[in-house]
C-alpha cells in the first residue's frame, strides 16, 4: 500500500476510534466497551499498516478523545490501556515461552489498571465503581482482561483468515 493511502486510512481509523469512544462517553455504561472497541482500530492498523501507523493512530486518537469527549472515562481507558495494548500484545506474544507471555500480559494489565484507577480518581476526579480500589475490582478486572485477551486473539485470527482477503480485494492492496 502506498504511503498516502496508509496515511488516509490512519485518519479514518482515528476518526472511527474517537466516534466509538464518543458513544461510550454519551452512554456511561458503555465506557469500557467503547474503549475496547476503539482499540480494534489499532488492531486493524497493526495487521494492515504495521506498528508505526498503529502507534500513530493510538496517539492521535488518545489526544483527540481527551480534547473532544464530554466524559473522559473512555478516553482514559483507551489512552492508558485499550489503545496501546494491541501493540504491546503483538510483541509480548513473540516471547518463546507461552506461560511467561501470559504472566507478562497479566502484569502489564495490572500495572495499567492501577494507573487507570489512580488517574481516574486523583487527576480527573471520576467517581465510578471502576475507580475504587478493592480485591473484587481487581479480581473482576483480571477475569475480564483474560476474556478480552482471548477474544482479541480470536478476532485477529478471524480477520486474518476470513476478512483480510475481502479487504485486500476492496482496496486493491
Amino acid at each position: 500500500m502506498k504511503k498516502n493511502r496508509k496515511i488516509a486510512l490512519s485518519g479514518i481509523m482515528c476518526a472511527l476510534s474517537v466516534m466509538i469512544m464518543l458513544i461510550g462517553s454519551l452512554f456511561q455504561t458503555l465506557d469500557l466497551s467503547a474503549a475496547a472497541a476503539a482499540g480494534l482500530t489499532v488492531v486493524f492498523a497493526m495487521v494492515e499498516l504495521g506498528g508505526k501507523y498503529a502507534f500513530s493512530i493510538y496517539a492521535v486518537s488518545s489526544v483527540l478523545a481527551f480534547l473532544l469527549l464530554p466524559n473522559k472515562s473512555p478516553a482514559l481507558i483507551f489512552a492508558v490501556f485499550a489503545g496501546h495494548y494491541p501493540i504491546l500484545k503483538a510483541y509480548i506474544q513473540r516471547v518463546k515461552f507461552r506461560w511467561i507471555a501470559y504472566l507478562l500480559k497479566i502484569a502489564v494489565f495490572n500495572l495499567f489498571f492501577t494507573s487507570i484507577i489512580l488517574i481516574g480518581k486523583g487527576v480527573l476526579g471520576l467517581e465510578d465503581d471502576l475507580y475504587r480500589f478493592g480485591y473484587m475490582v481487581y479480581l473482576l478486572g483480571n477475569v475480564t482482561f483474560i476474556v478480552y485477551d482471548f477474544a482479541l486473539d480470536r478476532l485477529v485470527s478471524f480477520y486474518i483468515h476470513r476478512l483480510k482477503r475481502i479487504f485486500d480485494k476492496s482496496f486493491k492492496i
